[in-house]
């Protein structure tokens, strides 16, 4: 059974994987500029770093979290609004 806390908590763990993936991108998009205006040696070296964390390991990550989230709030709140109805008909 969802409780609203289990709705916040989701919607917090949203919004650290959002700014963690916009996090990456923005470091990205840098790295481009700096290895585009380097040599070919500082590429593989950035290369081989990313390689070795594991970068796109933890994008794909973070995007597969994001979207599970994303199913999970939807139910979540599909399911309030269920309850919300049925309160709504005891009441009448």
């Amino acid at each position: 059974m969802f409780t609203l806390a289990d709705g916040c908590l989701c919607s917090l763990h949203l919004k650290v994987q959002l700014a963690s993936a916009e996090l990456l991108m923005l470091i990205c998009s840098e790295l481009i500029y700096i290895v585009r205006d380097s040599g070919k040696g500082f590429a593989c070296y950035i290369a081989d770093l990313l390689s070795r964390c594991k970068v796109q390991k933890v994008v794909l990550h973070c995007v597969l979290s994001s979207v599970y989230n994303m199913k999970t709030v939807a139910k979540i709140q599909e399911v309030n609004s269920a309850k919300v109805r049925v309160k709504e008909c005891y009441q009448a």
